[in-house]
């Protein structure tokens, strides 16, 4: 019985504290993105982004490859 009661308060402590870690992530990305993301254009310029910042490192990883010796 005692095991239960303290299985449950740990898995609630763990819940908590991911939820507290969320919390805190999701402000901090919100304080990133400033009053550019709040706005309509806001919503098309972070994912514009995140395209930019794939195609630049698929662009490294090409040039990499090209300088690596083939077997």
């Amino acid at each position: 019985m005692m095991r239960m009661v303290f299985s449950v308060v740990a898995l609630l402590v763990v819940v908590f504290v991911m939820l507290k870690l969320g919390k805190d992530q999701t402000a901090a990305l919100k304080s990133t993105a400033g009053p550019a993301a709040s706005g309509a254009g806001g919503a098309q310029a972070l994912p514009e982004k995140y395209k930019q910042d794939v195609q630049r490192a698929l662009e490294q990883g090409m040039q990499q490859r090209a300088s690596e010796p083939t077997q």
